[in-house]
């Protein structure tokens, strides 16, 4: 059986990901929950007894590891709204006449084979090249942190297209701008609970209460409070109880809500682009960051490029952000985790999938929002989470 959450943060929540904890040089760059994070969080509250105590014995650890967890994805409580990193392979630019601002162009790239006559400054081995058509001379705009599911699922199905004279961005796309971090100054306790002289700290939070800025701009005081939306699995027949329980950094507290959404199933349409001719190539979409075993790229442990009889699939192109370091606690070896480097939440990969047209609809349906990292229990732990759409 699978539940569906919403955890609704009360304070401000305190996540790590590898960098200082302080001093970013930009605001809202605290980093998003990670999905072992939410995944660790989700299994302590299934492995906790009514009165909050965890209570998994420690040969049963392995079990409740096991336990699958999707997420975490952000949503507007006031609407019911997902909200996901927005697409790698999609731009927006802002066009300006006369320093004045007069709308946003949306482009994107797609796969060229590499010439034979050119050279390039890295080996890219059996990868194509991405290309943008018809690039505008404004400047990129990177005030959407979030894309709506809905104009994501849009830009994945060919529904949403590149325009060409400038509209405003709310037209164009629904999304959130960059969440507002809070920080607070503490001090060091001693034993007997009195304040340590001399021993100051602080944590930044990334704020989950009130609505960060959409398409750009805050309506004058508006804000609805966000949340996280996940989906687990039940752990010996039972779900985790609602109410108030602790996550991430400093023991923040979160209100665990059951929910009646459910993720969306993959539409007829990509279904039956899929199936069409003879070979079909598919963008996938990682609404959470996922680990591959080659780093960047994934390999044939992955999902997405294991050898099936009746199906070729092989990867084309990928469009990726810059890598985040990622780590952890284990909570079975009780130490540290190794860090290792993560393909970011919003990277595009182009498969190309070479086999019957109902081998390639099976894939979808396969695929379609679950995760594609190469080791199994990353994917148990929602690493690589992902949607699929057509190839532009």
């Amino acid at each position: 059986m699978t539940t569906h959450w919403i955890l609704e943060p009360r304070d401000p929540l305190v996540l790590r990901d590898g960098r200082p904890n302080v001093g970013r040089s930009a605001p809202g760059l605290r980093p998003f929950p990670l999905p072992s994070t939410i995944a660790g969080a989700c299994r302590t509250r299934l492995g906790s007894d009514a009165a909050g105590a965890f209570a998994v014995p420690r040969e049963r650890l392995d079990e409740l590891l096991h336990v699958p967890v999707r997420g975490p994805a952000l949503t507007d409580l006031a609407t019911g709204e997902l909200y996901v990193p927005p697409p790698a392979d999609a731009t927006l630019f802002r066009h300006e006449q006369g320093g004045q601002l007069r709308g946003y162009l949306l482009r994107g790239v797609r796969p060229h084979p590499v010439p034979e006559d050119a050279r390039v400054d890295y080996d890219l081995g059996d990868l194509e090249l991405l290309t943008m058509d018809d690039p505008p001379e404004g400047k990129p705009d990177r005030s959407l942190r979030f894309w709506s599911l809905s104009s994501t699922l849009a830009w994945l199905l060919g529904e949403l297209e590149p325009n060409t004279e400038p509209r405003p961005l709310a037209e164009l796309v629904r999304g959130l701008g960059a969440m507002p971090t809070e920080r607070r100054t503490h001090v060091a306790l001693t034993a007997s609970g009195t304040a340590r002289e001399g021993f100051l700290f602080e944590t930044e939070g990334l704020r989950f209460v009130g609505r960060p800025p959409a398409n750009g701009t805050r309506a004058e005081g508006a804000g609805s409070p966000l949340g996280l939306y996940v989906s687990m699995g039940s752990f010996d027949g039972k779900d985790p109880a609602p109410g108030p329980a602790p996550l991430g950094g400093e023991r923040r507290l979160v209100y665990w809500t059951p929910s009646d959404d459910r993720w969306p199933s993959p539409p007829e349409a990509l279904l039956d682009r899929a199936a069409e001719g003879e070979e079909a190539t598919l963008r996938v979409y990682l609404a959470t960051p996922a680990l591959f075993e080659g780093g960047w790229r994934p390999g044939e442990r992955s999902p997405l490029l294991e050898r099936r009889d009746d199906l070729e699939a092989t990867l084309v192109a990928l469009s990726v952000g810059p890598p985040l370091s990622v780590s952890g606690w284990s909570l079975r070896d009780r130490r540290p985790k190794p860090s290792r480097r993560a393909a970011p939440a919003g990277s595009v990969l182009w498969i190309r999938l070479r086999g019957p047209g109902e081998a390639r609809r099976q894939w979808v349906r396969d695929h379609w929002l679950q995760c594609v990292s190469c080791d199994a229990q990353d994917r148990l732990d929602g690493w690589g989470l992902c949607l699929i759409g057509v190839q532009r």
